[in-house]
């Protein structure tokens, strides 16, 4: 059933269409429970090479990613059949009998209800779907912050988010040290660096006690994403199945062909803990 077909049976009878997806969930349930070894969890916020990874967790047989599958705020259509955020994936995760099932959330702790239709604070969510089953926690970090907010700039001001081609045309971006929109706020590039900082340092905890992997964009995708994904395999235990990467960087270019205003952005993160980010 494509999107638009979806679109028209919700207009005509939204309960009806509320209630065969529940009865449908109701028929899978158990059969669900009995063949899913492992559900996955994966919290980034943006710009940090989860979509080549979801990409290559796709391929595998033993893997259904449902990738980000909440609907944005401008897109509310489905509020009304899930008064409580977690029905909707209580009905998404039994709709495949796969062995692993995974979804990811792009969100910071305080945007999530402003980025997605979801009504809980994160540490609700996290302990509401391990409730369900949902036992394995992968937390993906970008270390340079500036790198990762001209990648957010860049996607903004091309409309491209990712591509399969190679990027051969540089696009420069401008920044407004002072007042830049990051995360639905406008505030200074530092203060955003630094509610960065608090992000993951809290996010850490959340999953902390649970079993949890930590990437890092850096580390584990930017060269070869493949190491991500086989990290990923190790860490749910299964066999790697040799992926192909198909998607390439939208912004392979430095920080100084890029940054319209490069010495300006040099001079205001001179001697803070983040001007190492512009060299690296």
């Amino acid at each position: 059933m494509n999107k638009d077909c979806m679109k028209r049976i919700i207009k005509k009878n939204k309960f009806l269409y509320s209630y065969l997806l529940f009865f449908r969930y109701l028929l899978l349930k158990n059969k669900s429970k009995k063949k899913r070894k492992a559900n996955i969890f994966v919290l980034h916020i943006g710009r940090v090479g989860s979509t080549v990874l979801a990409d290559l967790l796709n391929q595998h047989s033993k893997i259904k990613w449902d990738g980000e599958f909440y609907p944005k705020q401008s897109k509310n259509y489905l509020k009304f059949m899930y008064e409580n955020s977690v029905d909707l994936l209580k009905i998404k995760m039994i709709q495949n009998l796969s062995e692993f099932y995974g979804f990811e959330l792009k969100s910071s702790q305080n945007q999530l209800h402003k980025e997605t239709s979801i009504s809980l604070d994160l540490d609700v969510f996290i302990e509401k779907i391990t409730i369900l089953d949902f036992n394995h926690f992968i937390l993906i970090e970008r270390k340079n912050y500036l790198k990762q907010f001209i990648s957010f700039m860049f996607a903004r001001k091309t409309k491209i988010h990712h591509t399969k081609q190679k990027v051969k045309k540089i696009t420069t971006i401008k920044i407004d040290c002072e007042s830049c929109l990051w995360f639905h706020e406008e505030k200074s590039i530092i203060k955003h660096f630094k509610y960065l900082d608090s992000f993951y340092e809290n996010t850490k905890k959340l999953i902390n006690n649970k079993k949890s992997l930590f990437l890092t964009y850096e580390d584990d995708i930017l060269e070869n994403p493949v190491k991500a994904y086989k990290k990923v395999c190790n860490f749910l235990d299964i066999e790697n199945q040799n992926p192909e990467v198909n998607l390439k960087r939208t912004n392979p270019f430095s920080l100084k062909d890029v940054i319209e205003n490069y010495s300006e952005v040099e001079r205001y993160l001179k001697e803070t803990k983040y001007e190492w980010m512009l060299y690296d």
